[in-house]
């Protein structure tokens, strides 16, 4: 993987994806690397990034996104380390709440300055193209800023050219603001006039659940670190961050098209 050579690793063979939808059939992946903790992996096999820690095969045990810009610049995964040129300002370091995903708290939720939503649990995760959240607090979010459901009924759409009169959503995070501007969170997903909302419904029941998931669009907009050793994420602003935004290839908004 790039320069880091793995021995003993074991790979599901995936016989039969139908499953997984347009996510599969339009997108263009060949497979998943998965980089969550040991306790979600299928029948105990190690993750492969817990088996670098492991073999000492990279020099810190933490790995890092950058999502790119959409200008055409490349988005890097670097395992063993963290890229100063990648994001602008100080790293705020938050906690990991469970080890199985990558959940951390979330003190509050703001629609521009307005309090929207109290303390929560959220995933932070690359796997996922958009936010997601519970189906009653989703609902709300989107009534508020002016989406409507398509007919697929997680998913929520806004006339595009309505971006620019729509309002800032804020997560606060160990005490520090992470904005999300609506050209981040409207999707051109290349429907006439119509744009997604780039937060989805989804239920997640307990233990681990409910929760609330930070995808793609937030982590492009943020550089975000995944520290592993010591069981925490670090956040801050990516560098050249900007929109209009795109969903990643085979992403669940590509279903409305059909």
């Amino acid at each position: 993987l790039g320069s880091i050579a793995l021995a003993n690793i074991t790979f599901a063979e995936v016989t039969e994806a139908g499953g997984l939808g347009q996510a599969y059939s339009r997108g263009h992946f060949d497979g998943i690397f998965g980089l969550g903790f040991p306790s979600l992996a299928v029948d105990g096999i190690d993750p492969p990034f817990s088996i670098m820690v492991a073999q000492k095969l990279v020099t810190q045990p933490v790995f890092a996104f950058y999502l790119g810009t959409h200008d055409g610049m490349d988005g890097e995964l670097l395992l063993g380390g963290v890229n100063e040129d990648h994001y602008e300002g100080d790293m705020t370091w938050t906690p990991v709440l469970q080890q199985d995903y990558w959940t951390i708290g979330v003190d509050a939720l703001l629609i521009d300055t307005d309090p929207f939503l109290g303390e929560h649990k959220a995933i932070v995760d690359s796997g996922t193209s958009v936010f997601a959240g519970p189906l009653d607090a989703v609902s709300i979010l989107a009534g508020a800023l002016s989406a409507t459901p398509s007919r697929y009924g997680a998913l929520y759409l806004v006339p595009c050219n309505e971006t620019q009169n729509l309002l800032d959503i804020t997560f606060i995070i160990s005490g520090r603001s992470f904005v999300v501007r609506p050209e981040d969170y409207i999707l051109d997903i290349g429907l006439p006039d119509k744009c997604l909302f780039a937060f989805l419904s989804i239920e997640i029941p307990p233990p681990r659940g409910p929760l609330w998931i930070l995808g793609d669009t937030f982590m492009r907009r943020y550089y975000t670190v995944f520290d592993y050793g010591n069981k925490r994420i670090g956040l801050a602003k990516a560098a050249q961050a900007k929109g209009r935004n795109q969903p990643a290839a085979g992403s669940e908004s590509e279903e409305i098209m059909e």
